[in-house]
């Protein structure tokens, strides 16, 4: 079932969304505000702790944004020992990138990523369970 959620906004808020509909090329209210909250995810990924590398968020669709920043907050719950709120457990990780191979020639060692509890870095790529 798709859920659809209105909302007014004010005068103020629709020029500053104008504006950015304009900056992000005349796209459409909506599409712009999926910008707008995808960079806000993408940057609290960036800042917190452990930093995610910008590589691995470059290429996020606004809609990948959404679904990475709950994997990265399953990452969380896994650092802190918690479980999901749905009553499991994580099945994300923070990792970082290993020094040498291929990471190393992109600058990427040292680098943090989230991954699925499944997958694992190898120094020229990534190395899933079976």
């Amino acid at each position: 079932m798709k859920r659809v959620k209105t909302f007014r906004l004010s005068e103020a808020d629709l020029a500053v969304l104008d504006a950015l509909s304009e900056e992000l090329g005349g796209a459409s209210e909506a599409e712009s505000l999926r910008a707008l909250l995808a960079e806000g995810l993408k940057s609290r990924m960036r800042r917190c702790e452990p930093p995610i590398a910008e590589y691995f968020l470059m290429n996020l669709s606004p809609e990948g944004a959404a679904k990475e920043y709950l994997d990265y907050l399953d990452a969380i719950n896994d650092r802190l020992g918690l479980i999901g709120s749905d009553g499991k457990p994580p099945k994300h990780y923070f990792a970082q990138v290993p020094a040498g191979g291929r990471w190393e020639a992109k600058g990427l060692a040292g680098a943090w990523a989230v991954l699925p509890k499944s997958l694992r870095f190898t120094p020229d790529g990534y190395e899933q369970e079976v």
